[in-house]
């Protein structure tokens, strides 16, 4: 049985949050270096429900796709305004390079998840032209380009914050952590680690 990318009680939520294309979830995601720094930025994150993670497109030589290649662990954080949810996460990270078979639907339906004047600039990348130059007539953006690879993150530790903009000390705070495919759940203060 596949274990669930969120204990039950935040499953839906997550789903709907990482998975909502209509109304983007722009989260930011930590790696790190091999110089043992942690690097931050701000990314496009999808939940696809067929394989029961969070994903987030990226270039081949980009500096996070090197950083999870040498550490495959990650943290995220998105902030739901409209939910005034804040979600943080950790993960670890499968890179799925842009031949594997397996995976060739999910690479195509993920490149189309990307905006127009991204994906003409990972072609032009590919061509190895500026990126302020036209597009060859012969490309179609339709079609993934060959530097895309895509992060895939399986959750094993959440901890959401429920905020309470009228009142902060009326907001809640838990900590899920997956332990032997189960998720193990309990309320922490808002201010530290401690329930």
């Amino acid at each position: 049985m596949k274990t669930q990318i969120a204990p039950s009680l935040y499953y839906k939520i997550i789903a709907e949050v990482f998975g909502d294309d209509q109304r983007p979830a722009y989260g930011q995601i930590a790696t790190l270096a091999k110089e043992k720094q942690p690097t931050l930025r701000t990314l496009h994150l999808h939940y696809l429900k067929e394989l029961g993670v969070i994903a987030f497109s990226t270039h081949l030589k980009s500096d996070k796709w090197q950083e999870i290649k040498y550490h495959p662990y990650l943290s995220g954080c998105y902030y739901d305004i409209s939910r005034e949810i804040q979600f943080r996460f950790h993960a670890k990270g499968e890179l799925i390079e842009p031949k594997n078979q397996r995976f060739k639907e999910f690479l195509d339906e993920m490149w189309l998840k990307i905006r127009s004047e991204v994906r003409t600039a990972y072609w032009l990348d590919a061509k190895r032209l500026p990126l302020d130059s036209e597009l060859p007539e012969e490309i179609d953006i339709q079609k993934r380009a060959p530097n895309l690879g895509v992060v895939l993150c399986r959750p094993f530790k959440w901890d959401i914050y429920e905020i309470h903009l009228d009142e902060y000390r009326k907001g809640e705070r838990s900590v899920h952590t997956l332990t032997k495919n189960r998720w193990q759940s309990q309320n922490v203060s808002i201010l530290h680690g401690k329930s």
